[in-house]
């Protein structure tokens, strides 16, 4: 090639183009988790109060009493159950005379 066309493929007339401008992103931690700026930033005690966690922990506690209520009742039913068609044990205890 000839130093005459190197120059007419670097000299274009008209106007220079410009990269395209890609819109700025906040910092990964001001994102949220598709990606676009969060309204706030995220805080555990928001969801993990004291209050939240104790009243959690009141809800399980009542469900749990309920259903170990229920099902010593029903333990003890069948128990009965048993003993009445089986004969059941029977233990004597003597005295000392």
């Amino acid at each position: 090639m000839t130093e005459r066309s190197t120059e007419q493929r670097t000299t274009r007339p008209g106007p220079a183009r410009k990269p395209a401008e890609t819109p700025a992103r906040p910092p990964l931690a001001e994102r949220d988790v598709v990606g676009e700026e969060s309204a706030s930033e995220f805080d555990i005690e928001n969801y993990l109060g004291t209050s939240r966690v104790l009243g959690f922990t009141m809800l399980i506690a009542a469900i749990d009493v309920v259903l170990l209520t229920a099902v010593a009742t029903l333990t003890a039913f069948l128990y009965n159950m048993s003993a009445a068609l089986l004969g059941g044990i029977d233990v004597t205890l003597a005295e000392d005379n």
